[in-house]
């Protein structure tokens, strides 16, 4: 039985940001298996001093909710006084991406896409078995 969308927790928040995960992109949309990997997080930690409010809540995947952890955005150092909620999302993605590692691979990552979208505008490359068999290998022999 479905639950009324007046008791679900956050539902507006869930729409609000389009069931896309803020941290890394991940979108639940049309796709169950992966809606039901989001979660509400608070972009300010409630045990830091984060509010319970909508400004200070965002949906994220269960992955991201488990790296960002109890970090506080509040504590990055290029971050205005008083940083703006993109501000604060964008302080966790730069978090995130040094914890993970993963800055490392953006370069890379990027050179790759770009060759990807080359190769789509060409035809297909044929590749070529590294042992090839003759068809007569195939075929058994009398007795």
């Amino acid at each position: 039985m479905a639950m009324p969308k007046e008791t679900w927790p956050d539902w507006d928040i869930y729409v609000r940001d389009r069931c896309v995960c803020a941290y890394c992109g991940l979108s639940g949309v049309d796709q169950f298996e992966t809606w039901m990997q989001l979660v509400i997080d608070h972009i300010v930690p409630r045990c830091t001093g984060g509010a319970d409010n909508p400004q200070n809540k965002t949906v994220v995947c269960q992955t991201c909710n488990r790296i960002k952890g109890r970090y506080d955005p509040r504590k990055a150092s290029n971050r205005p006084s008083s940083p703006s909620r993109e501000e604060l999302i964008g302080a966790v993605r730069m978090y995130m991406n040094e914890r993970s590692g993963k800055a490392a691979y953006l370069p890379d990552f990027a050179q790759m896409m770009k060759e990807i979208r080359e190769a789509d505008a060409r035809p297909p490359l044929a590749l070529a078995s590294p042992n090839p068999v003759s068809a007569e290998a195939d075929v058994p022999k009398p007795r």
